[in-house]
């Protein structure tokens, strides 16, 4: 079930100057928007770009997730069960490829997910192996470029 409800916007809406929160443009007549649960309304186009970053409304902040659904294939149920089930809950939605950060999430020996380019060093820190120390130690991450004026 998604999240929201397609609608046509009405003239009663147009002419009160109704507009999308988000791009802060007004609709039109009959143009298709999207209701959220929370009965805020968004241009269909832009609540579906805030929702692959966000889990929120723009306007209430009340949580919108995805629904997943987990199937128990045994009438016992014990506790190392309902954690493997959160566990693969929990990587369904952080591994789909429209995760807000683009990264996969991987699981290290202890069975905690991590991010592929993290690395734990001998005093347990974490690291991201595309970081890297500059000549007074801070760190540096490879994906952030700066000019010549320290602007990123």
């Amino acid at each position: 079930m998604d999240p929201w409800t397609v609608i046509d916007i009405s003239k009663a809406q147009v002419d009160s100057h109704f507009k999308c929160h988000i791009c802060s443009k007004h609709y039109s007549i009959n143009e298709r928007a999207s209701r959220l649960v929370c009965s805020h309304i968004f241009h269909e186009a832009c609540i579906t770009q805030w929702l692959q970053r966000e889990y929120t409304c723009p306007m209430c902040h009340m949580q919108i997730r995805p629904e997943v659904e987990v199937t128990i294939e045994d009438n016992t149920v014990g506790v190392d069960n309902i954690v493997t089930l959160l566990s693969k809950a929990y990587h369904y939605v952080f591994n789909k490829p429209d995760h807000p950060d683009g990264e996969k999430m991987t699981e290290n020996e202890e069975g905690k997910t991590e991010d592929e380019n993290d690395k734990t060093d001998k005093e347990g820190k974490t690291e991201d192996e595309n970081d890297s120390k500059d000549e007074e130690g801070k760190i540096e991450d490879e994906n952030d470029k700066t000019d010549e004026e320290g602007k990123t």
